[in-house]
């Protein structure tokens, strides 16, 4: 029998990571993929059951109906499991595409792919994922709340511009960003707004009440952050 044991996706982004080091571009393309396919399974189908109470039976069979077509799993699959749908015209959505059609040509031809796409690829995933992890940190709120789902997105965003490296120095996975923002490359002011940011993420972590002013000002600080240091990596 073979061995069913499988690599996590923090291990699948490190090994990505390290392929872009040595030069395997194409390697470290499909690694990335993978991790997002990995993410997006297990968050998209554990919502599906816990949070929107499918029926066991139902949510294997959108699984086994979608096994080979992830867009599926992100849209309109994925959207309703994670409380909003893709927007279709984002970056977010413009970036997956381009990321997807790069790991199609390494699929399906013999393409070379340059170090500036590889890095591109990782980038892209790393946003998606911590859209991802996003509804799975607060899915109650998530789900229910049109400018909750609006900073969780944004939120994703300006974190997946932390490096993989900066995450493992300072310890961090994804949920608890404190530290991230300490030792980021922000003023005195800046790192005071962003802990603002960080306690009101925390409180719809917790599934308290946010006043939507509040959730508001700190969507809006959040956009003029991931403005400001756009293409950047911390």
């Amino acid at each position: 029998m073979g061995n069913s044991q499988k690599l996590t996706v923090d291990e699948l982004i490190k090994n990505a990571e390290d392929l872009l080091d040595i030069g395997q571009y194409r390697a470290a393309v499909m690694e990335a993929f993978t991790a997002l396919e990995e993410r997006v399974a297990d968050v998209v189908f554990s919502q599906l059951e816990n949070q929107a109470k499918l029926p066991s039976e139902l949510v294997q069979w959108l699984k086994s109906k979608t096994k080979f077509s992830f867009e599926d799993r992100l849209h309109p699959i994925g959207a309703f499991a994670l409380g909003k749908a893709v927007d279709k015209n984002s970056s977010l959505w413009e970036d997956y595409k381009a990321a997807k059609k790069i790991r199609n040509d390494v699929s399906h031809t013999a393409r070379v792919v340059e170090r500036h796409e590889a890095e591109r690829v990782i980038e892209t995933v790393r946003e998606w994922l911590e859209f991802v992890q996003g509804a799975d940190d607060a899915p109650s709120v998530f789900h229910e709340n049109d400018l909750a789902k609006e900073f969780f997105l944004v939120f994703s965003i300006f974190f997946s511009r932390f490096s993989g490296s900066s995450r493992k120095r300072s310890g961090q996975r994804s949920g608890n960003y404190t530290d991230l923002i300490s030792e980021g490359p922000f003023t005195p002011e800046e790192k005071n707004q962003l802990y603002e940011v960080m306690s009101v993420r925390n409180r719809l972590a917790h599934v308290q009440d946010v006043p939507d002013e509040v959730l508001r000002s700190a969507t809006d600080y959040l956009k003029k952050m991931n403005f400001k240091n756009k293409g950047r990596e911390f």
